[in-house]
């Protein structure tokens, strides 16, 4: 298999080697480009950064090609390149890379592949951003609305008795009441709004408490993002991992139940 590929590649050469040999009107045409077009357009149509920085390609015919050379080529001496040498060098572009844009396109694939797993990612998210368009946030304020219910049985409201904006679930409510007024016994309170992730990737949600709640993370239907309703009374930390795009608020729901539990905490 070894000797089959250098023999592709040596016959690969050699057609090269002949085309030269065999039409000296090829090798003007590549002495041309070099010494008039290169400059401007790269030793092999590629483009060259501050002068004409895209790859020598098209779909025009060899003679509109020509004509085109002949009449502005190259750009600081019109003249200087017509005839049959507008001809001759018009050829070796044609037949070496105008009509080859896939020669042009590894530099695109290396430049994908050499993006991070984050980068990637991002440009994704950006992506589907763009068609899905961005949620707005209505008189945003800093934490979460709670409501506070008194209990009538395990997860179950009775009445609404106070509600409030807290800056942060982290309470540790012991045997009291989780405001005054309330039964300390049971009682049940629901935090909803929104969180905005500052930039695209992996998010990770912890809930610690003894009694029962339920998270839902963007989720209106289906299974909540953490369900432990169901407790023993003891104390226990859950979990989970969700993927968000940056800059896009997220609806966020938080339910928690005391029910003759001995202590409250979240």
């Amino acid at each position: 298999m070894v000797f089959g590929k250098y023999s592709v590649l040596l016959l690969l050469s050699l057609l090269v080697f002949l085309r030269a040999w065999c039409n000296p009107e090829f090798e003007t045409g590549k002495k041309l480009y070099t010494q008039h077009c290169a400059e401007c357009h790269g030793e092999n149509g590629e483009g060259v950064e501050d002068e004409f920085s895209k790859p020598l390609v098209g779909d025009w015919p060899l003679g509109k090609l020509t004509d085109y050379v002949s009449k502005t080529m190259p750009d600081y001496d019109p003249e200087l390149v017509t005839g049959k040498e507008a001809e001759a060098v018009s050829k070796f572009v044609f037949e070496s890379f105008y009509k080859k844009p896939e020669l042009f396109r590894k530099e695109s694939r290396v430049q994908l592949a050499r993006l991070t797993n984050r980068q990637f990612k991002q440009s994704i998210a950006d992506l589907f951003s763009q068609f899905e368009g961005q949620p707005v946030l209505n008189k945003p304020v800093q934490g979460l609305r709670g409501q506070y219910f008194n209990a009538e049985g395990m997860n179950k409201r009775k009445k609404m008795h106070a509600e409030r904006i807290d800056s942060k679930i982290d309470f540790n409510f012991g045997g009291k009441a989780a405001i005054e007024g309330m039964n300390p016994k049971k009682f049940s309170v629901y935090w909803e709004g929104s969180i905005l992730p500052r930039e695209t990737g992996w998010y990770e949600f912890f809930v610690k408490s003894p009694n029962g709640f339920e998270l839902n993370v963007n989720r209106s239907v289906g299974p909540p993002t953490i369900d432990e309703k169901v407790t023993a009374g003891t104390l226990r930390e859950e979990k989970a991992k969700l993927f968000l795009m940056g800059g896009r608020p997220y609806p966020f729901r938080l339910n928690y139940f005391k029910f003759d539990d001995p202590n409250a905490s979240i």
